[in-house]
């Protein structure tokens, strides 16, 4: 992802039920960056096939096609995403991060982007904004913006699991820091290892084989997002475009002529198992 010479390529499987959404490719690849240590696919969905993955995102037809695919996405699963006792911790863990490298004094204006309802919003904050392209109604002192243009002066953009979705790291994170002053960015931590398994021929045949039918695939799914995951499956891409690690943050600031503060920290999912994520704030 910073031009270097990659560490690391395999062949990767475009997950079916991102297939079946509207993307046409059945086959990726996927590689490691060996300067930055950033894993991603060589297929960046374009602008009409994000809107066929996202245009219902958790919505009823989403939820519907990717359950079929991979039965731990359950109707449960995806609602508990709103649960209160989730949305707290989120909020906890966003909130407590942030004030450990700044005070309440300097994010008087906030924009969360991609945030659901602003709900992860932390209550220090004065005036809340949200963009997303959902229509669902914001909670409680949350005001909905169209663009980021809307507004004169932002303190900090919120940009929770989004950076990973993104063609384009870089010049996202480039934008949003021309729009505020600061950006808190949290995404999943791990980079997929590239082995002998993961390059094997046969298996890579093995799995498309098993990806013309949702019978031959669901059994073998599971949530992989920040999660230990066996190393000798094929990869698969999904949603995810983009895998990062401390180093990767700390070479897209040095590229970003930014500062950046990483933690890396485990958090509860909505499963009521545990993930690991990498908070990041670039200033």
């Amino acid at each position: 992802m910073c031009d270097a010479p990659s560490s690391g390529s395999a062949l990767a499987i475009i997950n079916p039920w991102v297939r079946e959404l509207g993307v046409k490719e059945r086959l990726s690849r996927y590689l490691i960056c060996g300067g930055c240590d950033t894993g991603f696919f060589t297929k960046r969905y374009s602008v009409e096939e994000m809107s066929k993955i996202y245009g219902d995102y958790r919505g009823p037809r989403y939820t519907e096609t990717r359950s079929k695919w991979e039965p731990w996405y359950s109707n449960s699963y995806n609602s508990s995403h709103d649960s209160e006792s989730w949305v707290q911790s989120r909020k906890k863990s966003i909130s407590s991060f942030i004030l450990a490298n700044g005070s309440t004094s300097q994010y008087e204006i906030v924009v969360d982007i991609g945030g659901n309802r602003g709900e992860y919003i932390p209550d220090f904050v004065k005036q809340k904004y949200l963009l997303d392209i959902s229509r669902r109604e914001t909670i409680k002192d949350v005001q909905r913006i169209k663009s980021l243009d809307e507004l004169n002066c932002i303190n900090l953009i919120i940009y929770a699991h989004i950076l990973e979705h993104v063609k384009d790291p870089f010049k996202e994170l480039q934008k949003l820091l021309m729009a505020s002053k600061s950006v808190y960015v949290e995404v999943p931590y791990g980079v997929p290892v590239i082995n002998k398994r993961r390059k094997s021929k046969l298996r890579l045949i093995i799995q498309l084989i098993r990806s013309i039918t949702p019978n031959l695939w669901k059994w073998k799914t599971s949530p992989a997002t920040g999660r230990t995951v066996k190393q000798s499956k094929i990869l698969n891409q999904p949603e995810h475009l983009t895998f990062f690690s401390e180093e990767s943050m700390k070479q897209l600031a040095r590229r970003l002529n930014a500062n950046v503060f990483v933690q890396r920290s485990t958090v509860a999912t909505p499963d009521s198992k545990s993930a690991e994520v990498l908070h990041c704030l670039f200033s």
